[in-house]
């Protein structure tokens, strides 16, 4: 299966990777900033944007063996929401290849439990269940969870919401897999094995991926570096756009400088 790959600007290797039912098209307000230091590959994941689905199922090891053939070797790597969690398995499955880690909305565990915070299970349960009745209701519902209580709250729903359908709609059977990979994936005995630079983005109004997330995962992680967006909900790239880019460059530069001087 060949991934939609899209590769724009110059510079060190930046590959972005979206969350569940979106596309590459949700970071075209970051795309033309971004590539003015960066080379950049935006990937549509299987059954989402311009990718076809053609996996047997949408699996978390699969997706992640799919994603690394797409990406260039020796990359940073951005991942988004359940694109974070790719992301956090793709560096323990091929730490040679990563570079460096970022993520924004991501965990480990997505759903709680007693001792860790996140997702009610019933929640993705219920988005699976409303899928097939009312498929672009449920879409847009998810979106405005993702914007709850945050700043620009409103201009940022319009803009997902019309990002979201762009490519066309995402695959069904796509979307239903990755919430169960969201419901049931868990990284949590693995994800301390991770030595390369991390950065751990959260949204301190953010529902889904609630900031208290930035502690339990810090926990988990010790070395790796936490920034909260006190304003932001699950998407600061859109609603808090320089914000989130001087974090990607506060992130990567040095990194760069240091291995400039070596």
């Amino acid at each position: 299966m060949t991934l939609h790959v899209e590769k724009m600007g110059t510079g060190p290797e930046l590959v972005l990777i979206h969350g569940w039912a979106l596309n590459s098209g949700i970071w075209q307000d970051i795309t033309l900033t971004l590539s003015k230091h960066y080379s950049l590959t935006l990937i549509d994941l299987p059954g989402h944007g311009k990718s076809p689905f053609e996996i047997e199922k949408f699996e978390l090891d699969a997706v992640v063996d799919e994603t690394l053939k797409a990406t260039p070797n020796q990359a940073y790597w951005f991942g988004w929401s359940m694109g974070g969690l790719i992301s956090l398995a793709a560096a323990l499955k091929a730490p040679d290849r990563i570079k460096g880690l970022i993520t924004l909305a991501a965990s480990a565990r997505f759903t709680k439990d007693h001792d860790w915070p996140g997702v009610d299970p019933t929640s993705l349960e219920n988005f699976a269940s409303s899928l097939e009745t009312d498929f672009q209701g449920t879409i847009k519902r998810f979106l405005s969870l993702q914007v709850h209580g945050a700043e620009h709250s409103r201009q940022t729903l319009r803009e997902l919401r019309e990002r979201i359908f762009a490519a066309g709609e995402p695959n069904h059977q796509a979307l239903k897999d990755g919430l169960n990979v969201l419901k049931h994936a868990d990284l949590r005995e693995r994800v301390g094995m991770i030595e390369i630079p991390t950065l751990l983005l959260y949204g301190k109004l953010d529902s889904q991926a609630p900031a208290k997330l930035a502690q339990a995962m810090h926990t988990l992680m010790p070395e790796a570096r936490i920034h909260i967006f006190p304003k932001a909900a699950h998407a600061p790239f859109i609603s808090h756009g320089e914000e989130f880019l001087q974090q990607i460059r506060n992130f990567i530069d040095p990194i760069e400088s240091t291995k400039g001087t070596q």
